[in-house]
């Protein structure tokens, strides 16, 4: 009697656990045949303000309507002004797109006065003009402080320089300004 129901026990551990993973390979079907995001918090809605970036990597707000975006392989920040872009972009730069390489990361120090520009911060991956020994493009990684001013990033100034080693891969890309404005 007890292997029977032990047999039985097992038998319906093992239905929950089939009918468990297709309920799960169902949802995550469904998820990829929508390509959506899935959001867990009924407060927020998703919407979509502009289709048509490359490989956009990151953003920062610069008003409730004023968004940069950064094109990861293109090395540009693209201004998105009430869901519409500019045709130049705010700034172009070489980047090396390799990989995980490109410009990835943005942070934005809104100054409370008037008079003053708001402080870039853009880190991304700078080709170098030098060969390694693997045959790889040589590059660095770097965070860059600019001032924008007349909706041009002017003024930069090299904040951080690492020249990559030569595999050179998960390079990061996200930046925050702290409560101690560092």
């Amino acid at each position: 009697d007890s292997v029977i129901m032990y047999q039985f026990i097992f038998f319906i551990l093992y239905f929950l656990i089939i009918v468990l993973s297709l309920v799960s390979v169902s949802n995550y079907a469904s998820s990829i045949k929508t390509n959506l995001p899935t959001l867990h918090d009924e407060n927020l809605a998703i919407e979509t303000v502009y289709t048509g970036l490359r490989f956009p990597t990151n953003m920062a707000f610069l008003g409730p309507d004023y968004i940069l975006v950064l094109e990861k392989n293109e090395g540009t920040v693209q201004r998105l002004v009430n869901g519409a872009i500019f045709s130049n972009p705010l700034l172009d730069v070489d980047v090396s797109p390799i990989e995980e390489r490109g410009m990835l990361g943005i942070a934005i120090e809104n100054n409370k006065s008037e008079s003053q520009s708001p402080i870039v911060f853009l880190y991304y991956t700078r080709p170098e003009n030098q060969s390694v020994p693997d045959g790889r493009i040589a590059a660095s990684n770097n965070v860059y402080r600019f001032e924008l001013v007349d909706n041009k990033l002017v003024n930069p100034k090299i904040l951080f320089h690492l020249p990559i080693q030569t595999q050179g891969q998960h390079n990061g890309g996200v930046i925050l300004i702290g409560p101690d404005k560092n």
